[in-house]
């Protein structure tokens, strides 16, 4: 007799958990068998229905223990999702004080390049006024201003060709490396 179908017709067949119940189960149905018949007959359906019980109990066990585990795990998943919201909760309270700090700041640095402006716009608005030994000329602030404009103007212009001759070269390199350009 097959140990995992140990069930009588119409009884519910479950398969054996454990294999070391295996060999109690055939020395069960040896016993059972070397009965006289009616004892046997009696006595095997009371043994099939204990073997029947404990099988179902094992299950019930099996599937406890694995429910147990599973919840286990959850908790574990639950307790690392906790601590990471934990750090992130943390490094967002630290990224938003440096915000803060960043903002108050830049309002400082705001504040300066107003200040630096305004009085930028004073100078300009004036009349050219000599300095005491300068020429008309030195003395002007809107002559600087646009000797400075020129000055910071050619070194756009030279970097912005510098990119461009550069971008002209990575762009033949790319064409000498793509598989079609062959």
């Amino acid at each position: 007799m097959e140990p995992s179908s140990s069930a009588g017709p119409g009884e519910r067949t479950t398969p054996l958990i454990f294999s070391s119940l295996a060999p109690a189960v055939d020395g069960l149905r040896r016993w059972s068998d070397a009965r006289p018949y009616g004892e046997k007959r009696q006595g095997c359906v009371d043994i099939r229905a204990e073997i029947l019980d404990l099988k179902l109990r094992v299950e019930d066990l099996e599937s406890t223990t694995e429910r147990a585990r599973e919840s286990r795990e959850q908790e574990e998943l639950l307790r690392e999702v906790i601590d990471r919201s934990k750090r992130l909760q943390a490094e967002m309270a630290a990224l938003r004080a440096d915000l803060a700090q960043a903002r108050a700041g830049l309002g400082e640095e705001v504040a300066a390049v107003g200040t630096e402006v305004a009085g930028v716009r004073r100078a300009v608005a004036a009349p050219a006024k000599p300095r005491a030994g300068e020429g008309v000329e030195e003395g002007d602030v809107r002559t600087e201003i646009a000797v400075e404009f020129a000055v910071i103007r050619s070194e756009i212009e030279h970097e912005f060709n510098f990119l461009r001759s550069e971008v002209m070269d990575l762009a033949v390199k790319l064409d000498r490396l793509s598989p079609g350009a062959e």
